[in-house]
Order: C-alpha cells, then structure tokens, then sequence
C-alpha cells in the first residue's frame, strides 16, 4: 500500500534561452513504485489512472503570448529519513496530444519521447518540451506515460505556461 508523502521543489528552468522559475511548486507523490503527477500538489494521479484517464492540460489563449509545454524530471529532497534519495531508476516514454474539444478519436501527437532510462537524466531537467506560437495553442492536451520496466524515485512535473519570467509560477490545469 502507498504512503502519501508531500516534498517541495523549487523550479528554475531555461527554454531557448528564456528562463522559466517557478516558485515553490509543492507536489505529491506517492512511496511505491508508481509515478503520480500533480497539480497544485494536492490532485496526484497514479500510473494507473493516467493510463485510463490521461491527464488533460488547457490554457487559455488571451495573452497572445507563445505556450511552453514541458515534462521535468523531480526527486523528493531525502528519503524521508535524512538520507539522501536514491537515484531515479527504470524506462519510460511520453506522449503528448491534442485535441479540439473532446474530440481525442481524431487527437493529433505534438510531443513523443524515445524510450528513456530515468536514471541517465538529471534531476531537475527537461524530460520533453514543446513550444506553441501565439494563437496555436487553443485545444486541450493530455499527457500519456509508457513504462517500460517500473519507475523507482522518479516524479514527472507536467506544466504548460504561457508566463516565462522568473517571478511568475509555472501554471497548469487540469480539466
């Protein structure tokens, strides 16, 4: 049975040059060998769920400012007993998609990453990120993991923001 944990990570990143912070993002995650996704750190999803009931990302296109679609690779801070972690270990693959609406039988793939081994990418780093032009971006998205062999430590932060400065946090929402 899992246990329900909660860490903070503080979240700096650069797409293209432009850097993308977030304050402290507080995420959930779940002591087993599972991978969860969180948004605002309270509605965490297995890998389980996400499988039946993919993760869905939206974002309103008023600002007329470009999208960045991203997942990051996170790790809690210890192991919950003052040692340090152990290092993120096992295979996955992502997919993202979009729709118009509902319509996800005619869904078209905007983000696909090779299988890779977790633990040969950096804590903290862009695992996949996909940039959006002003006014392209009006659909909904879902993010679909594959795993190859069980994830050990590892937790996903997926996010979309159209907010690239470094006082603004990375926002994403569920729909």
């Amino acid at each position: 049975m899992a246990v329900d944990v909660e860490d903070e990570f503080d979240i700096s990143i650069e797409i293209g040059g432009i850097v993308v912070s977030g304050e402290t993002v507080r995420l959930g995650f779940s002591v087993a060998q599972q991978v969860t996704v969180s948004q605002w750190g309270d509605n965490t999803l297995d890998l389980d769920a996400i499988k039946t009931s993919p993760y869905d990302l939206a974002l309103d296109d008023g600002s007329g400012l470009p999208a960045y679609l991203g997942v990051m690779l996170l790790q809690p801070k210890d192991a919950g007993n003052g040692q340090a972690p152990e290092r993120p270990a096992g295979m996955v693959r992502m997919v993202v998609k979009t729709a118009a609406g509902d319509d996800w039988e005619n869904a078209q793939t905007v983000l696909e990453t090779d299988t890779v081994d977790v633990s040969t990418v950096q804590v903290g780093s862009l695992f996949a990120v996909q940039v959006f032009p002003p006014g392209g971006y009006q659909k909904r998205f879902r993010l679909y993991y594959e795993v190859q062999q069980s994830l050990e430590n590892a937790w996903f932060y997926a996010f979309i923001t159209n907010q690239p400065s470094v006082d603004r946090r990375l926002s994403f929402v569920k729909v």
